[in-house]
């Protein structure tokens, strides 16, 4: 059962982008300071040397590209996602029972990672396809910042914030 957990949260984190983040310190919302200002304006990244460089923006083709990547990931996902939470929510319920049935845990525990490693190919296969999209100076860019301490695991999500794809 610890393998079935294990492989669930993997599984969940993985293909989710699920970060856990331990913030020591954070801004109050209605103060803003000078460097959250300016970074809003022109992303930039530190070369090695330790000199800010600005960050060469997305063309229009590379964003469209991205996000038609992005929302055909999601749309082969979904379904998927749907019936891994089913696989869960009966892993929970046998485990749950007061007589747990082992051979519903295995059968369980099977259907979990097939499902599990569909949800993986697809979120690799959308990641793979979006890093093709960037030039080999933002591939570049986007490796400084995932070494950055505290980095999202999640391609997807580091490309969107590194490169203003989105608004948030």
């Amino acid at each position: 059962m610890r393998s079935t957990l294990k492989i669930f949260l993997c599984s969940f984190v993985l293909v989710f982008g699920i970060e856990v983040r331990a913030t020591l310190a954070q801004t109050s919302p209605g103060k803003t300071d000078k460097a959250s200002v300016d970074a809003q304006k022109e992303p930039t990244v530190k070369k090695e040397n330790g000199k800010a460089e600005n960050i060469p923006p997305l063309s229009e083709e590379q964003k469209k590209s991205l996000k038609a990547i992005q929302t055909e990931a999601e749309k082969k996902a979904a379904p998927i996602a749907l019936r891994f939470a089913g696989i869960i929510r009966q892993v929970y319920e046998n485990m749950l029972a007061d007589q747990p049935d082992k051979e519903l845990r295995a059968k369980l525990d099977a259907e979990m990672k097939e499902t599990g490693w569909e949800l993986l190919l697809i979120k690799g296969q959308s990641m793979f396809d979006a890093v093709s999209v960037l030039t080999p100076e933002q591939k570049r860019i986007l490796k400084a910042q995932m070494m950055k301490p505290g980095a999202s695991a999640d391609m997807m999500e580091l490309i969107g914030k590194t490169f203003k794809l989105t608004d948030k």
